[in-house]
């Protein structure tokens, strides 16, 4: 009968052959019915298969829609938008204010928030910060970029959808990530405070873009939105519309982004265009450097990046392929650096 057991005689197949009994025979499995039952099996495993891709592609779908449910509506406000962002955080206990720490560091002086007070307008205070932001974020091997120059929309739109800005103030990252473009003087319309509020100081502002793609290497970048008066739900609504347009390219699900104003500064990290969390802090906050550099953690590219090419020459990014990055690097070194991802 196909078993290990004569069905004739009982007897074990190759154990107390009783030769009487013509076990090989009477052992021997029904091969029409064995066809019949695989033939069966068969179908029901189709049948099965067949049912289990039909609930992939619906959870896939499903999925799928999930990730564009972050995505505001167009009839809604920059204010009902940041509203509705700031309350979900609240509720679920994810809106945080960060006080002093003893024997850490701050950002800013008394003297450097009231010096801001005297600047004209957004432009002057954003260029203020940029100038005080540059040598901490420097410390993590990252730049502060001045990225909201007219005609240099960095950030790809939502399908058919123009209600979105597309140009933050700032972009920070790792020089490698960046693309240089000149920068903006009187006669283009903006006010050219650099002299003014760098003085004697070594450094120089950064004027830029995020390089690559626009749907590459948005894990890599922070995005930074400055405000002359205290930001409100309506600047939420706006840094909440960038979140959406980072995850909408779907390269990466975790996004980091840093509104500010003259006083104050709110660290947001967003997942799949939802903020997940906010931390608000003074910039005379006792230990708001160490919390502005712990928000923005290098990633394994970065840092394997960083020892690699000891001076940036824009554009550094050379290409991107399906197996890694291509990097320029300077002549005397060699012409190029490939990472393999």
């Amino acid at each position: 009968d196909g078993s290990k057991v004569c069905s004739n005689c009982g007897d074990e197949r190759g154990v107390d052959i009783d030769r009487d009994c013509p076990h090989p025979i009477a052992a021997q499995p029904d091969v029409e019915f064995c066809l019949l039952a695989i033939a069966k099996w068969l179908d029901e495993l189709k049948t099965e298969l067949k049912a289990s891709q039909e609930e992939i592609q619906q959870d896939a779908g499903q999925e799928e829609l999930a990730k564009h449910n972050h995505l505001p509506s167009c009839t809604m406000s920059f204010e009902e938008i940041g509203n509705s962002a700031l309350k979900a955080l609240k509720n679920a206990k994810m809106y945080t204010t960060f006080t002093d720490q003893i024997g850490q560091t701050a950002l800013l002086t008394i003297d450097d928030v009231n010096a801001m007070g005297g600047l004209e307008n957004e432009y002057e205070s954003n260029c203020y910060l940029q100038c005080k932001l540059m040598p901490v974020f420097r410390e993590i091997g990252l730049c502060v970029v001045n990225s909201e120059r007219p005609g240099f929309e960095w950030l790809l739109p939502l399908s058919g959808n123009n209600h979105f800005d597309k140009r933050p103030d700032f972009v920070i990252c790792n020089p490698c990530f960046y693309d240089v473009y000149a920068k903006p003087s009187v006669e283009n319309g903006v006010l050219d405070v650099e002299q003014r509020l760098l003085g004697e100081s070594k450094e120089k502002l950064l004027y830029g873009v995020k390089a690559g793609h626009p749907s590459l290497f948005l894990d890599e970048i922070c995005v930074g939105e400055g405000r002359d008066k205290p930001w409100t739900d309506k600047d939420v609504g706006q840094v909440k519309t960038y979140a959406s347009l980072l995850a909408a390219n779907k390269s990466s699900a975790f996004h980091r982004i840093i509104l500010f104003d003259r006083e104050k500064f709110l660290l947001i990290s967003s997942l799949h265009g939802t903020f997940a969390s906010a931390v608000e802090c003074n910039w005379t906050t006792l230990g708001s450097k160490e919390l502005l550099n712990f928000f923005h953690v290098s990633s394994p590219l970065v840092k394997a990046v960083s020892p690699c090419i000891p001076e940036i020459n824009q554009p550094c990014i050379l290409g991107v392929g399906a197996t890694g990055v291509v990097f320029r690097l300077p002549p005397t070194i060699m012409s190029c650096l490939k990472l393999v991802r």
